[in-house]
């Protein structure tokens, strides 16, 4: 691994790259270390570190890992990294290790070899040999890799504090917690309905920079930032939308829609959260309304998003598929378009000008805007599995075959590593 000289560092390797300024003052450095990454579908390697603008902008001395690929920190160049930056470290009185998930890892296995006192370790994994349940897709990430680095060999130093923040409710995560704490004291932070994606769920709160800086600073005090987390989670949309799919599970559909109601109305006061998460949302609520009758409050509420720049997008979808389901095709078409203009780069609009070409008669248009489609990101397997069905029914069987493809993969992404 080469290696730039000096404190302002930069290390290149064919797996890593290593970016950091120790130049800025302070007592403690964070090292951090980026997630999972699908590769296949961005197309583009990382340029920046996890959590390198909030450290650069407050800052804090800082060194950034960069995975070149999904190897889970199984590679030599870790090593030859660690003891490149071992001594540049020495002049901090803290050394904080930082990741969410893959990077998690990261932090937790590099913390002795970088002389770490403070590991930050968000949903991360014990292990990566199969004997605790992984993800799909990590699993089929380690198909590929050669486990050099495991946590039982490669503990912290005694002595150093390990926090962990995760969703206890995830199976996965709860597993590698608990493998944790058997191979050494750690503290947690739980975060309830935040799924695997607990850093996520902090930040949409406003709680993670708090976190972050209390630990940097060494002043982390956990039972302070479990009652913040306590008090402000039922301002987060993912909280009120799990809760609600427990009401329906334990067969209370009225009470559970109530909540996704809630939830959309957290986004339209400003509640931050993913686009395509809180769009699924709202289609999800908006779709929920028309099946159960319930005109009145469907266009109450799609006026409502028309109103708002954030989902005026959902409300031109929602309008555009009430028309398809009619049969008019030109104001579906219409709508779509109006929707197409707001996210250029989704599938959903062009599946809905589709579905409304063909009611139309127009086969070779509709063949072409599914094109259109399937060239994009995004819609939901429900979406792109009517369309496939629609386009068979018109004979268009190739363009039917591409639908039925995306049907099987499309919808929201795996969780992260």
């Amino acid at each position: 691994m080469d290696t730039g000289p000096g404190p302002a560092l930069r290390m290149e390797g064919a797996d890593l790259r290593v970016l950091g300024d120790l130049t800025l003052p302070g007592e403690a450095v964070v090292v951090t270390f980026t997630p999972r990454r699908n590769f296949t579908e961005t197309g583009r390697a990382r340029s920046s570190g996890f959590g390198e603008a909030f450290l650069a902008k407050a800052g804090v001395p800082h060194v950034c890992f960069i995975s070149k690929a999904n190897h889970w920190w199984n590679t030599p160049e870790l090593d030859a990294a660690l003891e490149a930056l071992r001594p540049r470290l020495a002049r901090f009185a803290r050394v904080l290790t930082y990741g969410v998930s893959m990077g998690a890892h990261g932090a937790l296995i590099a913390a002795a070899g970088l002389g770490a006192s403070h590991v930050l370790a968000f949903s991360p994994q014990a292990d990566l040999s199969g004997r605790l349940p992984l993800h799909p897709t990590w699993a089929r990430d380690m198909e590929r890799v050669t486990i050099r680095h495991e946590l039982a060999t490669r503990l912290p130093a005694p002595g150093t504090r390990i926090t962990l923040v995760l969703d206890p409710q995830v199976a996965i995560d709860r597993a590698h917690r608990r493998a944790i704490e058997a191979l050494l004291p750690a503290e947690t932070l739980p975060t309830p309905q935040s799924g695997h994606s607990s850093a996520l769920f902090l930040s949409d709160l406003s709680l993670l920079k708090p976190l972050v800086s209390d630990a940097i600073a060494g002043e982390l005090d956990l039972a302070q930032h479990r009652r913040a987390l306590r008090e402000a989670r039922l301002r987060h949309p993912l909280y009120r939308m799990r809760i609600a799919g427990r009401l329906e599970a334990a067969g209370r559909p009225a009470l559970a829609r109530d909540w996704r109601g809630q939830a959309v109305d957290l986004l339209l006061e400003g509640a931050r959260w993913d686009s395509g998460k809180a769009h699924l949302l709202v289609m999800t609520h908006l779709r929920e309304l028309l099946e159960q009758g319930r005109l009145r409050q469907w266009r109450a509420l799609v006026q409502r998003l028309e109103a708002h720049p954030d989902h005026a997008y959902s409300a031109h979808l929602a309008r555009s598929e009430t028309h398809v389901a009619a049969g008019a095709a030109k104001p579906a078409i219409r709508m779509a378009r109006a929707a197409a203009a707001l996210r250029p780069g989704q599938a959903h609009p062009h599946i809905l000008m589709t579905e409304a070409l063909l009611l139309a008669g127009r086969l070779t248009a509709a063949e072409k805007q599914a094109g259109q489609a399937a060239r994009r990101s995004g819609g939901f397997p429900r979406d792109w599995a009517r369309l496939a069905q629609a386009l068979r029914g018109a004979g268009c069987a190739e363009a039917a075959a591409r639908a039925q493809a995306r049907a099987g993969t499309a919808g929201p992404a795996p969780g992260p590593g």
